[in-house]
């Protein structure tokens, strides 16, 4: 993952110059253009570099992950009506507006991706980067655990470039940036339903 910034370094040219000294002698004054013998310039020629901020993470393919969705802006939420996917869609689907200054700014739940449910009331106060919804990724996703330090590096990185690679599989390839989980109140993702036991057979049976 990395976002790739340019930097031109530029050095600094030192340049010593010598004062003309005035003696009651009558010496004649030294050149002011040329400095004294034995002076060491030092020159430093410009160059370009490329600036890479890279995490490297390590995680595992999940079929049908949960993620959640964040608010764009500080603001009011308004929630829309969401009707109940039949399939997987192909569009990104509005689920919400959040309004700052009266100005709308519409969420959205990616394409091939369903929405799950709200986190917040509708009409609540949130901010910049809160949770307001859940959401589900039809097909197998990767899920990585990462760190509060690695967090600071990736929480600019929507933009960025994220390549995955699969141990002795393909890759690497490039990926969608979906969302957190960790992010998500406790109790959003539903447990697995329990598995069926058979019926008990009857005592005496």
């Amino acid at each position: 993952m990395s976002e790739k910034a340019f930097v031109r370094v530029c050095g600094l040219v030192a340049v010593a110059l010598a004062a003309t000294a005035c003696t009651s002698t009558g010496a004649e004054p030294l050149d002011p253009g040329l400095a004294p013998r034995g002076t060491v310039q030092t020159t430093a020629t410009p160059s370009r570099q490329d600036l890479s901020n890279k995490v490297s993470l390590t995680g595992t393919v999940t079929m049908n992950p949960v993620f959640g969705i964040v608010s764009p802006v500080a603001g009011q939420v308004r929630y829309l009506t969401v009707p109940e996917a039949t399939g997987t869609p192909t569009k990104p689907t509005r689920f919400a507006t959040v309004w700052l200054d009266g100005k709308p700014n519409n969420v959205e739940v990616p394409a091939g991706s369903t929405f799950g449910g709200r986190l917040v009331d509708d009409r609540a106060t949130v901010t910049a980067g809160m949770p307001i919804a859940s959401a589900k990724y039809a097909g197998y996703g990767i899920v990585a655990e990462i760190n509060g330090e690695q967090a600071y590096q990736i929480a600019d990185a929507a933009q960025g470039v994220v390549q995955a690679q699969i141990k002795n599989g393909p890759g690497p390839f490039a990926c969608t940036l979906l969302g957190t989980i960790a992010a998500l109140p406790a109790g959003t993702v539903p447990a697995p339903p329990p598995v069926p036991q058979p019926p008990a057979d009857p005592p005496g049976g």
